[in-house]
Protein backbone atom coordinates (compact mmCIF):
# COMPACT_ATOMS: atom_id res chain seq x y z
CA UNK A 1 0.00 0.00 0.00
CA UNK A 2 1.28 3.68 -0.18
CA UNK A 3 0.46 6.24 1.69
CA UNK A 4 0.48 10.19 0.42
CA UNK A 5 0.51 12.88 2.87
CA UNK A 6 0.32 10.84 5.67
CA UNK A 7 2.13 11.16 8.85
CA UNK A 8 2.26 14.93 8.98
CA UNK A 9 3.41 14.69 12.47
CA UNK A 10 5.95 12.69 14.43
CA UNK A 11 2.90 11.70 16.98
CA UNK A 12 1.28 10.44 13.89
CA UNK A 13 4.36 8.53 12.60
CA UNK A 14 4.58 6.85 16.23
CA UNK A 15 1.01 6.14 15.51
CA UNK A 16 0.99 4.33 12.71
CA UNK A 17 4.71 2.38 13.86
CA UNK A 18 2.29 0.64 16.70
CA UNK A 19 -0.65 0.38 14.19
CA UNK A 20 1.57 -1.71 11.64
CA UNK A 21 3.73 -3.42 14.35
CA UNK A 22 0.37 -4.41 15.75
CA UNK A 23 -0.75 -6.18 12.43
CA UNK A 24 2.47 -7.00 11.69
CA UNK A 25 2.95 -5.06 8.97
CA UNK A 26 6.23 -3.93 7.68
CA UNK A 27 7.64 -0.49 5.46
CA UNK A 28 9.41 -0.72 2.84
CA UNK A 29 10.40 2.71 2.50
CA UNK A 30 9.38 6.75 2.80
CA UNK A 31 9.86 8.47 0.18
CA UNK A 32 10.83 12.29 0.89
CA UNK A 33 10.92 14.76 -1.85
CA UNK A 34 13.79 17.49 -1.01
CA UNK A 35 14.22 20.95 -2.18
CA UNK A 36 15.61 24.19 -0.64
CA UNK A 37 12.57 26.62 0.38
CA UNK A 38 13.97 29.28 -2.04
CA UNK A 39 12.91 27.36 -4.80
CA UNK A 40 9.88 25.83 -3.54
CA UNK A 41 8.49 28.91 -2.95
CA UNK A 42 10.05 30.29 -6.61
CA UNK A 43 7.62 27.10 -7.80
CA UNK A 44 4.47 27.79 -5.96
CA UNK A 45 4.51 31.80 -6.19
CA UNK A 46 5.07 31.53 -9.98
CA UNK A 47 1.92 29.10 -10.29
CA UNK A 48 -1.39 30.43 -12.21
CA UNK A 49 -4.59 29.15 -13.27
CA UNK A 50 -7.49 29.90 -15.40
CA UNK A 51 -10.66 30.65 -13.64
CA UNK A 52 -13.05 29.21 -16.58
CA UNK A 53 -10.91 26.10 -18.22
CA UNK A 54 -8.49 25.90 -15.39
CA UNK A 55 -5.49 24.99 -17.52
CA UNK A 56 -2.37 25.45 -15.00
CA UNK A 57 0.32 27.54 -16.46
CA UNK A 58 3.85 28.48 -14.62
CA UNK A 59 5.95 32.24 -14.86
CA UNK A 60 8.95 31.02 -15.62
CA UNK A 61 8.55 26.97 -16.72
CA UNK A 62 5.40 27.04 -18.69
CA UNK A 63 4.25 30.90 -19.39
CA UNK A 64 1.28 31.32 -21.33
CA UNK A 65 1.31 32.67 -25.05
CA UNK A 66 0.38 36.25 -24.26
CA UNK A 67 1.45 37.40 -20.48
CA UNK A 68 -1.28 36.85 -18.19
CA UNK A 69 -3.91 35.72 -20.33
CA UNK A 70 -4.91 31.64 -20.86
CA UNK A 71 -4.05 30.71 -24.51
CA UNK A 72 -6.84 28.24 -24.46
CA UNK A 73 -9.75 30.82 -23.57
CA UNK A 74 -8.12 33.99 -23.44
CA UNK A 75 -9.18 34.65 -19.69
CA UNK A 76 -7.00 36.48 -17.22
CA UNK A 77 -5.29 34.11 -15.57
CA UNK A 78 -4.84 34.61 -11.84
CA UNK A 79 -2.62 33.41 -8.69
CA UNK A 80 -4.40 30.90 -5.70
CA UNK A 81 -4.95 32.36 -2.45
CA UNK A 82 -2.78 29.70 -1.10
CA UNK A 83 0.33 30.54 -3.66
CA UNK A 84 0.99 33.63 -2.37
CA UNK A 85 4.36 34.13 -1.10
CA UNK A 86 3.29 34.79 2.68
CA UNK A 87 0.72 32.02 2.94
CA UNK A 88 3.96 29.64 1.48
CA UNK A 89 6.28 30.82 4.04
CA UNK A 90 3.45 30.19 6.94
CA UNK A 91 3.19 26.28 5.33
CA UNK A 92 7.02 26.38 5.33
CA UNK A 93 7.38 27.61 8.74
CA UNK A 94 4.22 24.83 9.94
CA UNK A 95 6.07 22.29 7.55
CA UNK A 96 9.60 22.62 9.46
CA UNK A 97 8.13 22.09 13.08
CA UNK A 98 6.02 19.53 12.12
CA UNK A 99 6.76 17.08 9.72
CA UNK A 100 10.38 17.98 9.06
CA UNK A 101 11.29 15.91 11.57
CA UNK A 102 9.73 12.69 10.23
CA UNK A 103 12.96 12.42 8.21
CA UNK A 104 15.60 11.96 11.32
CA UNK A 105 12.58 9.64 12.65
CA UNK A 106 12.14 7.29 9.25
CA UNK A 107 16.15 7.51 8.58
CA UNK A 108 17.14 6.38 11.78
CA UNK A 109 14.84 3.04 11.04
CA UNK A 110 16.88 3.06 7.87
CA UNK A 111 13.57 3.78 5.78
CA UNK A 112 13.90 6.86 4.42
CA UNK A 113 14.52 7.40 0.46
CA UNK A 114 15.55 11.14 -0.20
CA UNK A 115 14.57 12.51 -3.63
CA UNK A 116 16.19 15.71 -5.01
CA UNK A 117 12.91 17.53 -6.06
CA UNK A 118 14.79 20.67 -7.31
CA UNK A 119 14.90 19.31 -10.71
CA UNK A 120 12.29 19.12 -13.55
CA UNK A 121 9.22 17.36 -13.41
CA UNK A 122 9.98 14.41 -15.39
CA UNK A 123 13.42 13.98 -13.73
CA UNK A 124 11.68 13.67 -10.11
CA UNK A 125 8.87 11.54 -11.77
CA UNK A 126 11.97 8.82 -13.08
CA UNK A 127 13.79 9.30 -9.75
CA UNK A 128 10.61 8.56 -8.18
CA UNK A 129 9.73 5.30 -10.69
CA UNK A 130 13.83 4.24 -9.75
CA UNK A 131 13.23 4.38 -5.84
CA UNK A 132 9.31 2.38 -5.94
CA UNK A 133 11.25 -0.20 -8.17
CA UNK A 134 14.03 -0.79 -5.92
CA UNK A 135 11.70 -1.27 -2.98
CA UNK A 136 9.69 -3.93 -4.83
CA UNK A 137 12.85 -5.68 -6.40
CA UNK A 138 14.25 -5.61 -2.07
CA UNK A 139 11.22 -7.47 -1.18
Amino acid sequence: FLLDGFPRTLAQARSLDALLAKEKIQLDGVISYEIPDPELLARITGRRVCPQCKTAYHLISRPPRHPGLCDECKCALVQRPDDTAETVKIRLEAYAAATRPLADHYRAKGLLIPIDASGIASDIHAHTLDALAAIVLDQ
